[in-house]
């Protein structure tokens, strides 16, 4: 014959099935305010932060500017403009070519990547938020009854009504949205993707054959590791890749202490 539980098995028991739990669990039906909350926060620790990168952009050029200065007159950019928010213009009107010129493929690809998650999320969102929170808030569960006036409540509250946990059992045709919005986002995201691969292939090649590239001692630099110790002598490895086209101009031995 089974004996019940005690109370305090009990509270043990789903104690510990609380701590287990994830962040969106324990996170469930958190209330609008908490969520303005959380959002008021982080916009005023952005302005501060932005704030702070105004004043001190123009004093501290080495970091925020080194580019200016710093590298050889070729390389060099243009000054950011005298004011708070002057600098904002050039960053949008500066060509791909002369951020490629003047600051490197590493630079440009990082900036390439910024776009990119832009052009992601934002088409997505317009997309997305006005179909599926409608579909999910609309005649959906929230704190109704069950049954009748009375009885037992469905009891989702907060932002947890947008869900599509909301979504009511005899509405369950609803799903469909998520699932057809869920390809979509699939297949838009392989279709960015692909179209992001094709573009830094076509660019890497076409940068990598220019003269400007080959003129720099990166592009024509090997770095040789795990040599034996037969090898290591600059006048047996100039005789193993003498075989190469050109030959070999420079080798320097790197040898630990």
């Amino acid at each position: 014959m089974a004996a019940a539980a005690s109370p305090s098995v009990t509270a043990a028991v789903s104690a510990a099935l609380d701590a287990q739990s994830g962040t969106g669990q324990r996170s469930a039906g958190i209330s609008i305010s908490t969520f303005l909350a959380s959002l008021a926060t982080a916009i005023i620790v952005f302005a501060v932060e932005f704030l702070l990168f105004l004043a001190l952009k123009g004093k501290l050029v080495r970091i925020y500017q080194p580019r200016t200065y710093l590298v050889p007159e070729r390389e060099r950019t243009a000054p950011s403009p005298p004011g708070l928010f002057q600098w904002i213009g050039p960053v949008f009107k500066t060509s791909n070519s002369e951020f490629i010129q003047k600051c490197g493929l590493d630079a440009y690809f990082f900036l390439r990547y910024l776009r990119m998650l832009l052009k992601i999320f934002i088409p997505l969102s317009l997309l997305i938020l006005p179909t599926l929170l409608p579909v999910n808030k609309v005649d959906g569960r929230d704190r109704s009854f069950l049954h009748g006036a009375s009885g037992a409540r469905y009891n989702v509250t907060g932002l947890d009504q947008l869900a599509w946990g909301n979504v009511r059992p005899e509405n369950s045709n609803r799903y469909w949205a998520h699932l057809i919005l869920a390809v979509v986002v699939v297949v838009y995201v392989c279709a960015v993707f692909f179209d992001e691969l094709r573009g830094y292939i076509r660019l890497r090649q076409a940068y990598l054959t220019s003269p400007q590239h080959r003129l720099r001692a990166s592009a024509t630099t090997v770095l040789v590791t795990s040599i034996p110790e037969k090898w290591l002598s600059i006048e047996a490895l100039d005789n193993l890749f003498d075989v190469y086209p050109g030959g070999v101009r420079n080798i320097w031995l790197n040898t630990e202490p």
